[in-house]
């Protein structure tokens, strides 16, 4: 089942119960596992940053 389409499957009634709640908690994994990997990176990206004033 493609994540993309979830909403629309619990919006539209075809997802309920226990697969609609693993869908979403499969959402929210991902979710926080892709702000974690970003907030890491952008970390390790502001190290090497150098402002120049002028």
């Amino acid at each position: 089942m493609p994540p993309q389409n979830v909403p629309f499957r619990i919006f539209g009634g075809d997802l309920s119960g226990r697969e609609m709640y693993l869908s979403l908690s499969l959402q929210v994994f991902w979710l926080l596992v892709m702000l974690a990997a970003g907030r890491t990176m952008e970390r390790r990206a502001l190290k090497h940053v150098v402002i120049q004033g002028g």
